[in-house]
């Protein structure tokens, strides 16, 4: 039991001025408790969901659930088209059936999974760059923005990014024009690397 607002049976000064003052002091002190309380509860789980821009601004993901986890597929390009005019295709999966596939709509993250109140990992990072998965994790930081970790192995011999958070007007105006995933599409029937799922 807390005892540090219960009132002494002597005070120094018997005064009902020092009784008064001790009490405001201890109102304002269990305020003061309640308020940081309230705060602390209120504050809202970090939420990963959205569009995220890399780093080079060549493309945009979109972070959205898949089962129990956390995925991404690619909403925007900013070279969507070939040299030919055709959509840019995943040429670099090293599943022959799979190099057709256009790049656009594509899900380069899979499976992961909440491993502290910021960060999700367990799951993978496809790059269509080098056709390669490796090991991920995605970690959300205060000031809006992801950092994706991709590695074989060990996290300390991989490479980061930093993407930043797409505004939903944003999103609205440009992405769901230029690619054939569109933000917000069911999970159900998405394409992976590997193909269908």
């Amino acid at each position: 039991m807390d005892t540090s607002c219960i009132a002494p049976r002597r005070l120094h000064s018997r005064s009902r001025r020092g009784r008064s003052l001790f009490r405001i002091f201890c109102i304002a002190l269990s305020a003061a408790a309640l308020f940081g309380a309230s705060q602390a509860v209120a504050a809202p789980a970090p939420d990963p969901h959205g569009v995220w821009m890399m780093e080079d601004d060549v493309a945009a993901i979109e972070i959205f659930s898949c089962r129990d986890a956390l995925c991404g597929r690619i909403v925007w390009l900013s070279s969507p088209f070939d040299a030919s005019g055709s959509p840019r295709r995943d040429v670099k999966n090293p599943v022959p059936a799979a190099r057709s596939e256009p790049l656009c709509g594509l899900v380069v993250i899979e499976g992961m999974k909440r491993t502290a109140p910021d960060t999700w990992s367990g799951g993978s990072v496809y790059n269509p760059l080098d056709g390669r998965r490796y090991d991920g994790r995605l970690r959300l930081n205060t000031d809006e923005t992801l950092d994706v970790r991709a590695y074989r192995g060990w996290a300390v011999f991989g490479q980061s990014e930093t993407w930043m958070r797409v505004p939903d007007s944003t999103v609205q105006a440009s992405f769901d024009r230029t690619c054939a995933g569109r933000p917000g599409a069911p999970d159900k029937g998405f394409r992976t690397a590997g193909g269908m799922r």
